[in-house]
């Protein structure tokens, strides 16, 4: 079982780098991980591999380069998010979101409730 916080580095030039920097350090409470026998596939399907662990070489974080906001993590990044500072993949990834919408409708976000 991996538990308590990990620091992996993180590929340049990916969605995960503009995320969270040079590395990134978050917590884990797993029993299992990505077998490294299946990363071929992942790969040559168009998955890239953002964040590997530094000993073992697992995968700790993935993303679809030609997708605007898909990125998979192993971690648990709600261990280490409070209310004023918040999920930073989250808070990312949903900002993206909101762009690729309104980019693609050019329907600007609705305000549903006071």
């Amino acid at each position: 079982m991996r538990l308590g916080s990990q620091r992996c580095p993180v590929d340049s030039g990916t969605l995960a780098s503009k995320i969270y920097g040079v590395d990134v350090n978050e917590r884990h409470r797993h029993r299992y991980e990505v077998n490294n026998v299946y990363v071929p596939i992942f790969e040559q399907n168009g998955m890239r591999i953002s964040a590997r662990t530094p000993n073992e070489k697992l995968p700790e974080i993935m993303e679809l380069p030609a997708h605007p906001f898909f990125i998979g993590v192993q971690f648990h990044p709600e261990f280490t998010s409070t209310p004023p500072a918040a999920i930073r993949c989250s808070g990312r990834s949903s900002r993206r979101r909101w762009a690729y919408r309104k980019a693609k409708t050019g329907a600007a976000l609705q305000k549903v409730a006071a």
